[in-house]
């Protein structure tokens, strides 16, 4: 299809709460379960953020009561706090029932091949992805 996700700009509102809102139903899409777990709402390219788009925001964020965090890259401010608080949610996240899949000499299992186009992928048809395969370590790269 021709919907690429929340990251496509032309997905973007203008309108902080609309595009959190957009995105949540993103994941609500994908995954239903996402949205009862921990989550954190990033203001990102703070050092470049219209304070009005910030504010709302954050007051998106309240409304939701979820944590809001602002950050930026160039700067680096508030990626210390970022970390910090990621680390806190994921030390406080319940354990998964199942360990990550193994393969048959106990090594962890390659991670699956996607298709160009593959409308399962959750990209739609335009993505471009390519066939990725990370095999066995060591092994030789599909088509080498």
């Amino acid at each position: 299809g021709s919907d690429r996700g929340a990251d496509d700009d032309s997905r973007h509102t203008g309108d902080a709460a609309q595009d959190l809102a957009v995105l949540e139903d993103e994941l609500r899409r994908f995954d239903p379960t996402l949205l009862g777990r921990s989550r954190v709402v990033l203001g990102s390219k703070v050092d470049a953020a219209l304070d009005e788009r910030r504010d709302a925001l954050r007051r998106a964020a309240a409304a939701r009561d979820l944590p809001y965090l602002e950050a930026s890259a160039v700067t680096r401010a508030g990626l210390d706090a970022l970390v910090h608080r990621l680390r806190q949610q994921l030390a406080e996240a319940p354990r998964l029932d199942a360990p990550p899949p193994l393969d048959p000499d106990g090594a962890p299992a390659p991670l699956p091949i996607v298709a160009p186009d593959d409308p399962d992928d959750g990209f739609g048809d335009e993505d471009g992805f390519g066939q990725l395969d990370f095999g066995a370590p060591g092994a030789a790269a599909p088509g080498a």
